[in-house]
């Protein structure tokens, strides 16, 4: 006993143990996920502070492309330019007066452009069209005619190029295009071209012409990615796009590389905050700026262009409070835990020999208490009238009955441990070992019937295999209930005996009463039996369709001889009698006990599959043998001879009920039956027409 509490004991220490590590990994696992929690939950403050930041210098730069926009179309919209441009497309030839006045109204409107470039940023002074085309810095304003000529143009204008030429095909069609943003001798330029309608025109007349304005971009659109009063170190904003697989940086970048001065191809490193904004446009990203540094980014697409505006900080200026914070906090966790599982420990050292000895006194008390359970559960056990024993895996008994173990020719506290193929013999323990294995393997209840030996007498028993549960899968254990059914079998038997005794009795009786018919009810029976075989139905299935055949005409018996016997026309009377035969043969059916639906079965013989029959019963509401019987008697009733006529040969046969399926018939019996006939010889299985089909 000393030995038992000590390994009790020892056994609690270590679950002790393993329970108090366990806290001690799940408190620190704890700890962890709090302070990455503080981490998530800076990094969501993080992207509510970038996209504020990335929403406001967005709306700043849209609105500063809406003004670029509105100077382009206010000269688009002017009605001298648009009559200067209709004017010079004319097809006569000017007269001298016209000429002086277009010459002064172009003049007038160089100065009017001028005017717009210098106010607007694009040009600061004027010059005639064929000094406009000796060079320099390709910006300033210009209005294009219909052949993309240029009638007006600001001081500089030089950009005649393919990239404005096809910016000023692409305006006609569409009403106006963005000149994207390019290098040039001016620095960053950027362009812009919008349609000019004629003056009175029809709605979908053509446009006479172009105003295309180039103009630098310079620290008076920068700015306006920086954010007011931002005290960040390391926040920048930035313009970024694709073509194809290259990114440009369009805008100056914190580490002093100006504009479009820095490019890099999409697959150059998927960690880059301009790579993750052009794949993921507008979310929140954590990343590498261009400098390789880490940052956290939010982006924006520019609408009205092909730009992205990114937004970030670097991920040590972010992050730097709420990292330091998470620090002290799972340093002071980790503290704590230490200092209560010290605690705990020493508690729990104090408490064992303590702990230890009530344990010992509680075995024994559970011993006590078991002894007495075990003595009960015997008692119960010998009190079965079955054999009652449990198996563990390798087949040995690990409890056993008083019928058990007479069944085994063993004392009840010799049979423990005791092999089963030792006890009852190899031959006769395999169908209970295969059993008992398979029950290990699947975990589900097992039944089957096995004759087995008791007493020197080989008798028949149920045999329940139930799977005893251990850790709630598939158990450790089997019990097997051995039931002796050997007597109830023998009565079972003798009850079907007597009932096909009397069931053949009855159908010969009433064969007998009409010589026409002879055997006709057994014939029944036998065809309908065959079509139930063939169909695969269950056994019990197949015992109601035999009983429906033979008894199907039992009503006959109370019909008169002479009546059924009759050669000529039956009266009205007579007809009576022979249709209502089949309903007082179920009344007196009623009161016998069948295993199946046999009654019902009869009084359904006369229904159709389409409903037209006398109850209006149809299809699947009609029982199986119900429908098997009734083709059975179809069949039978024409290949045999009658009084007043011959018997149908089977394709007639075949023919009618064909026909006949889906109508009278369930066309599953009718196949049924066919194959039987066609392939399974079954004229000459049933003694019908000699066997031939003919």
């Amino acid at each position: 006993m000393s030995t038992g509490i000590e390994q009790k004991v020892r056994r609690a220490i270590l679950i002790g143990g393993l329970v108090l590590g366990g806290v001690t990994v799940l408190a620190i696992i704890l700890s962890i996920t709090f302070v990455e929690s503080q981490k998530r939950r800076d990094l969501l403050a993080w992207n509510d502070r970038l996209s504020l930041v990335a929403d406001s210098r967005l709306a700043a730069l849209d609105g500063w492309l809406k003004g670029q926009w509105a100077v382009i179309e206010e000269i688009a919209g002017n009605e001298s330019v648009r009559l200067a441009l209709m004017e010079g497309a004319g097809d006569g030839v000017l007269g001298e007066e016209e000429r002086a006045n277009l010459v002064s109204e172009i003049q007038y409107l160089s100065n009017y452009l001028n005017a717009t470039a210098r106010r607007e940023g694009f040009m600061s002074e004027i010059q005639p069209v064929a000094a406009n085309l000796d060079g320099g810095p390709p910006v300033g304003l210009a209005v294009l005619d219909a052949t993309n000529r240029p009638l007006i143009a600001s001081g500089r204008f030089s950009g005649l190029e393919t990239v404005v030429r096809d910016a000023a095909i692409e305006a006609r069609d569409r009403g106006r295009a963005l000149i994207d943003l390019r290098a040039s001798t001016a620095g960053p330029v950027l362009g812009f071209a919008h349609a000019i309608q004629p003056v009175m025109g029809l709605p979908d007349a053509p446009p006479v012409g172009v105003v295309v304005g180039l103009r630098p971009l310079g620290e008076s659109v920068w700015t306006l990615l920086a954010q007011p009063g931002d005290v960040s170190e390391s926040g920048e904003t930035y313009l970024v796009r694709r073509q194809g697989d290259r990114i440009d940086y369009l805008s100056p970048l914190s580490d002093g590389t100006g504009a479009l001065k820095r490019s890099l191809t999409m697959s150059a490193d998927p960690s880059l905050a301009a790579v993750q904004a052009l794949t993921s446009p507008g979310e929140f990203h954590e990343g590498l700026n261009a400098q390789g540094l880490p940052v956290l980014s939010v982006s924006r697409p520019v609408p009205g262009t092909p730009w992205l505006l990114i937004r970030s900080v670097t991920r040590a200026e972010a992050l730097a409070e709420s990292e330091g914070r998470a620090s002290l906090i799972l340093v002071v966790f980790l503290l704590l835990i230490a200092g209560f599982v010290g605690a705990v420990v020493a508690v729990w050292r104090h408490g064992t020999s303590l702990r230890a000895e009530r344990a010992a006194e509680a075995q024994r008390s559970l011993a006590a208490k078991l002894e007495g359970i075990l003595q009960y559960l015997r008692v119960v056990l010998d009190s079965q009238p079955t054999a009652i024993a449990a198996f563990d895996k390798s087949g040995r008994y690990t409890l056993a009955n008083r019928h058990a173990a007479e069944m085994a020719g063993l004392a009840v506290q010799d049979i423990v441990s005791k092999p089963l193929e030792g006890a009852i013999g190899p031959a006769a323990a395999k169908p209970i070992l295969d059993t008992n294995a398979e029950v290990f393997e699947t975990g589900e209840p097992h039944c089957h019937v096995l004759t087995l030996r008791t007493r020197d007498e080989l008798r028949l028993h149920k045999v329940d295999h139930v799977p005893l549960p251990d850790d709630g899968e598939k158990g450790d254990g089997v019990l097997v209930i051995a039931e002796d059914i050997t007597e109830l079998t023998n009565e079972q038997q003798r009850s079907r005996d007597l009932m096909s005794q009397l069931v053949a009795t009855l159908v010969e009786l009433v064969d007998r009463r009409d010589p026409n018919t002879a055997d006709h009810s057994a014939k029944v029976a036998r065809v309908a039996a065959d079509i139930a075989e063939e169909m695969d139905l269950s056994e019990p299935l197949k015992d109601t369709v035999t009983l429906t055949g033979q008894l199907m005409n039992v009503g006959r018996i109370f019909v008169p001889r002479e009546v059924l016997t009759k050669k000529g026309n039956l009266t009205e009377a007579e007809q009576a009698q022979v249709a209502d035969c089949l309903a007082v043969g179920t009344d007196i059916l009623d009161h016998v006990s069948f295993d199946g639906p046999v009654v019902k079965s009869i009084r359904q013989v006369t229904e159709h599959w389409d409903g037209s029959g006398a109850n209006g019963l149809k299809g699947e509401d009609i029982t199986k043998p119900a429908r098997i019987v009734a083709v059975a008697n179809a069949f039978v009733g024409m290949v045999s001879a009658r009084a007043y006529r011959d018997p149908k040969p089977w394709p007639e046969v075949s023919r009618i009920l064909s026909e006949q399926s889906d109508h009278l018939y369930d066309r599953a019996v009718v196949v049924a039956l066919m194959n039987l006939v066609e392939n399974r010889n079954g004229l000459k299985r049933w003694e019908i027409n000699n066997g031939r089909l003919s």
